[in-house]
């Protein structure tokens, strides 16, 4: 259900994160960011599914494949609980109201999918 309310919503997963790692390893070793650019782009092409990559990741779960499927649904889902709690926080420390944005944020479609797909990572 995640992945399907991801879908319509639009929400893709955690390109902006994996971009950013992959920015921080060429700058920091030119050499190892033109070797693992493979896989960069693998991973971003997964992310990049975001309802779909949570869908095919539920189905591996369901198949036997734990690891796979907690990997696709993390994916597909973005930054997930690491990223609502670092969006909480910054609410909480910007002086606003936590449990406002929680609930707002669980309203909308791409609030309650990636919830759902975290839930489903977390109890697959």
């Amino acid at each position: 259900m995640g992945g399907v309310l991801l879908i319509l919503s639009g929400g893709t997963g955690a390109v902006a994160m994996i971009r950013l790692g992959w920015s921080v390893v060429a700058a920091l070793s030119p050499a190892l960011g033109d070797v693992l650019a493979p896989l960069f782009v693998a991973v971003l092409l997964i992310a990049a599914l975001g309802g779909g990559a949570v869908v095919i990741g539920a189905h591996l779960l369901e198949a036997g494949h734990r690891r796979t499927g907690k990997l696709l649904i993390a994916l597909g889902a973005g930054a997930g609980l690491l990223g609502l709690v670092l969006h909480l926080a910054a609410v909480a420390f910007a002086g606003g109201n936590p449990m406002r944005e929680m609930i707002a944020t669980a309203l909308t479609m791409h609030g309650a999918g990636s919830l759902l797909a975290i839930y489903a990572r977390m109890a697959g």
